[in-house]
């Protein structure tokens, strides 16, 4: 045996499709539906569009790409999430490392390509190796000094040292060794100095990919407001219409209840006034035999 529950569920969805029927609202509803999905369908078109309509050069999409495999590599995911689409880009539009190397120029000859690094880290160590290999280069090329004019400088330095034919060959050396740590500290400071720009992208990316992840957030949370404040509305809508249906269908209760009363009330009334003529009957039946 059904529940009351059901019974009244059963009821009112009867009497829901049938007021909808009535009113010819199912047409418009499914219009309505319709539209909201036409209209959805174009939101995410127009939004891809946007997206796809960033025009990059084959060098931007190379270095994205560049990078995306890094981020890919270290299983940073989300800033991976977080740079593509900033460029119009999906993860099966970047482009595979052998495209890479051509669009930004790089020689198979100057790498040493190593397949379970990134394709940035082999470019970084190649370049490292090919630097050091080019001073190495430069300091074995280069001429040095002539004895005799590093020999006077060393003397006109200060007044104390030993004239030229009395420097012993240590302080030769050592003469020799002043000049290459002078050259070494020029280069050291450059390394520093490339070493705090470094360090300054470092911190400055992170800080940036904090924002954008912050901002997607942001617009996350702004789209599933948007979505409950939206159920919510429907939710609304739908427990008035269940409200206003209930209210009709008490209506017709105690109006079929009040006929009920009426009729049974009629049917007794009737049934007096027929019982009343039998009884007049009987007895002027009766009359008419007792004369």
């Amino acid at each position: 045996m059904a529940s009351t529950d059901e019974v009244v569920r059963k009821a009112v969805s009867s009497e829901f499709k049938e007021f909808v029927k009535s009113r010819g609202l199912a047409g418009e509803l499914k219009s309505l539906l319709r539209t909201r999905l036409v209209q959805e369908f174009r939101r995410r078109e127009r939004r891809l569009e946007g997206h796809k309509t960033i025009k990059l050069s084959l060098r931007t999409k190379a270095l994205v790409s560049l990078i995306g495999d890094y981020l890919r590599w270290t299983k940073k995911d989300l800033s991976l999430s977080v740079l593509l689409p900033d460029y119009g880009l999906s993860p099966s539009d970047m482009l595979a490392e052998e495209d890479i190397m051509q669009a930004l120029g790089v020689l198979d000859s100057q790498l040493v390509l190593d397949k379970e690094n990134p394709l940035l880290l082999n470019i970084v160590n190649g370049v490292s190796n090919t630097k050091r290999a080019s001073e190495s280069a430069r300091w074995r090329t280069k001429a040095p000094e002539p004895p005799h004019s590093l020999e006077l400088r060393i003397c006109a330095s200060s007044q104390t040292d030993p004239p030229e034919g009395f420097l012993t060959l240590e302080e030769k050396l050592r003469a020799l060794e002043d000049v290459a740590a002078a050259a070494s500290a020029g280069n050291d400071e450059d390394r520093h100095r490339r070493i705090e720009e470094r360090m300054l992208r470092s911190i400055e990316l992170p800080n940036a990919r904090l924002e954008a992840a912050a901002q997607l957030r942001a617009e996350q949370r702004t789209a599933r407001e948007e979505l409950e404040r939206e159920a919510k509305e429907r939710e609304a809508r739908f427990k008035l219409v269940e409200q206003r249906t209930l209210e009709r269908l008490r209506l017709k209760e105690s109006e079929l209840d009040r006929r009920a009363v009426s009729s049974r009330e009629t049917l007794l009334r009737d049934l007096e006034i027929e019982r009343a003529g039998v009884r007049e009957k009987a007895r002027a039946c009766d009359k008419v035999s007792g004369g």
